[in-house]
């Protein structure tokens, strides 16, 4: 008959398979593994124009009228919407995506972002409103084209 396993070794084996995984996601190797999958390929190919943090300052100071996707490399929701962006972004001027992966941005915080991918439509140095409709190029495209006429 075999031995009851003592709850302070599981204890110790699920520690060190925690720290194990914790170590191998934070030291890139996961990273770079979970970059092999499936959404990381759909990340690749055109893309709508990036806005650095000091152009969107600028344009929010001239009062231009633009959309902004705010997306995350690591999002899959975003890296999925990639395509329909880029497309939606070579019909339509006036269309940027900003990159927040690795952005602490003041502008993040000041249009209370909370979630990404992040659509939103600014105009006199304001935001005027957010997209919150269908990820497909074709609604996208008209939502912008209808802000931006």
């Amino acid at each position: 008959m075999a031995k009851k396993v003592p709850s302070w070794i599981k204890l110790a084996i699920a520690a060190v398979v925690v720290g194990g995984l914790i170590y191998f996601f934070t030291t890139g190797r996961g990273k770079k593994m979970l970059s092999r999958g499936k959404a990381s390929k759909m990340a690749h190919g055109p893309a709508a124009p990036e806005i650095s943090e000091s152009a969107w300052k600028k344009k929010l100071k001239d009062g231009s009228k633009f959309v902004v996707a705010m997306t995350a490399s690591w999002c899959s929701h975003c890296r999925k919407m990639k395509p329909s962006l880029a497309k939606a972004a070579s019909q339509v001027p006036g269309v940027f995506n900003f990159d927040a992966s690795n952005s602490n941005s003041d502008l993040l915080k000041k249009f209370n972002v909370r979630g990404f991918p992040s659509i939103m439509f600014f105009e006199g140095g304001s935001k005027v409103g957010e997209y919150k409709g269908d990820r497909s190029a074709a609604d996208m495209t008209a939502k912008f084209k209808k802000f931006m006429s």
